[in-house]
């Protein structure tokens, strides 16, 4: 355990989606090192393995790396139930996964447009609504969505980005 970790988790188990690099990999790092144990999610299984022992190497907490394109629902729906079959619960679930296909409004493709709700907006209520039920029979769980400062304020290439991250507020509007 790290003496500067400012909060404990220590029983507490979390689910990081795109958490094999980047702003995922620091949220599952900071939450490994407050004790809880930790299942990675991104696409590259090696990736994610190699990123899941570095975790358990620095923090001595167990980090599992499951390999699962959210993007997918049947795959989502997958990594819901591999993480519980992992873990035994999930407490703590960072919808972090997400993607941006650059395009001006009068040139999103539809197949950009379907991909990118899929992946920004729909693995987070598809990952919600498998999870949230045991968190509420608990009386604990924490639910996080990584949106964007693009959800407020967007530019003309951005704007299916920009939609499928202000999507993320109104869901978490409806959860409060």
């Amino acid at each position: 355990m790290f003496e500067h970790t400012p909060f404990q988790l220590k029983g507490r188990s979390a689910l990081v989606t795109g958490g094999t690099r980047g702003l995922g990999k620091e949220m599952a790092r900071i939450l490994a090192q407050a004790g809880a144990e930790v299942a990675i999610c991104g696409r590259n299984e090696s990736q994610a393995r190699a990123s899941a022992a570095e975790l358990t190497k620095e923090t001595g907490v167990r980090v599992e790396p499951i390999a699962a394109d959210v993007g997918r629902r049947p795959e989502a729906e997958r990594l819901a139930r591999e993480t519980v079959a992992r873990l035994g619960k999930v407490d703590i679930l960072i919808s972090n996964a997400g993607w941006n296909i650059p395009q001006p409004v009068d040139a999103i493709r539809d197949e950009d447009w379907d991909a990118l709700l899929e992946l920004n907006v729909t693995s987070s209520m598809v990952l919600t609504r498998a999870l949230a039920p045991r968190m509420k029979e608990r009386r604990w769980g924490r639910i996080i969505y990584t949106s964007s400062i693009m959800a407020l304020a967007s530019t003309s290439d951005r704007v299916a980005y920009s939609t499928t991250k202000a999507a993320l507020h109104g869901m978490v509007k409806a959860n409060a």
